[in-house]
């Protein structure tokens, strides 16, 4: 069995074109695949680094970093004709350059396994549910994986069966105040959605159901105060949605800029419902629920 052992020093880059070994174990340093390499098996080690553009034939471990591309700031294509097992400590770097153009890594074979993307995002790229690394989707599985970088929590993600995509939550091409991932889930498209406009006739603007989490195609899913009701003090109960936090406040006088009191802030939400008791013993009570969006 012939085989191929690397231990690349921290700042040599071994360029691999047009190669056969029947294992790579690359130990450190780089690896830069410029366009084909045939083995039963590469290996990339916990400090070792994946680059390049180029053609694996056969099957990849990566319990290292992979950042497909030549260029950093210019998205590239790493492609594996075998199988990919990702291990749980393994980084993925990732270029996003637009909001379609993005370092991929595409296996032909089954990909397993679970480690975190860190995205490079370029302003004005906003993907919505891009893949970036794929396989066959009969026999994969990518589940567990988490996003890391100083901008981990402005990414969603997408995993399963053969795939694992990302969006940017925060997106908004046209700054309507409803990001372009929601309006494509709704309208179609990432500019479709008018915010003062009306998907449904439950009278809720669509940047208010944008707000709200809820469905503005739906006139059955409207944030509203369900039910307040006299108890030892006051039970008041609203729909509630996911990654909502809600704050109840209550005053004596409708009259405006007699301000409202706060009776719980920032309350986590426990949909379809939120209920809270006010102690306080005045029968003569206006409330109101505001709701702000986690993300």
């Amino acid at each position: 069995m012939r085989s191929l052992r690397l231990f690349i020093g921290l700042f040599m880059v071994v360029p691999i074109s047009g190669s056969f070994a029947s294992t790579v174990e690359v130990g450190g340093g780089e690896l830069s695949l410029g366009s084909g390499l045939s083995a039963d098996s590469v290996t990339i080690g916990e400090t070792a680094r994946l680059t390049g553009t180029g053609h694996l034939e056969g099957d990849l471990f990566v319990i290292g970093t992979v950042t497909p591309g030549d260029v950093p700031g210019q998205a590239g294509v790493l492609n594996v004709d075998g199988g990919v097992v990702i291990y749980r400590d393994a980084i993925f770097e990732c270029d996003v350059v637009a909001h379609s153009l993005l370092d991929r890594l595409i296996a032909t074979g089954p990909v397993t396994g679970a480690g975190t993307v860190v995205p490079n995002r370029s302003p004005g790229a906003i993907p919505i549910r891009e893949t970036v690394v794929s396989g066959d989707t009969a026999t994969s599985g990518l589940y567990d994986y988490s996003v890391g970088g100083a901008d981990a929590t402005d990414w969603g993600i997408t995993e399963g069966s053969g795939l694992f995509q990302l969006t940017y939550l925060p997106g908004d091409s046209d700054l309507d105040g409803m990001p372009d991932y929601w309006e494509w889930n709704y309208f179609l498209d990432r500019v479709a959605g008018d915010p003062d406009g009306h998907g449904d006739p439950d009278g809720t603007r669509n940047l208010d159901e944008f707000l709200a989490n809820t469905d503005p195609l739906d006139s059955n899913s409207v944030f509203r105060i369900v039910s307040i009701e006299r108890t030892p003090g006051t039970l008041i109960t609203w729909t509630s949605a996911e990654d909502c936090l809600y704050t109840l406040e209550r005053s004596t006088n409708l009259v405006a800029g007699t301000g409202y009191d706060p009776v719980g802030t920032e309350v986590a939400a426990t949909p379809p419902f939120n209920s809270m008791v006010d102690t306080n013993q005045n029968p003569h009570f206006f409330y109101r629920v505001n709701v702000r969006r986690e993300n």
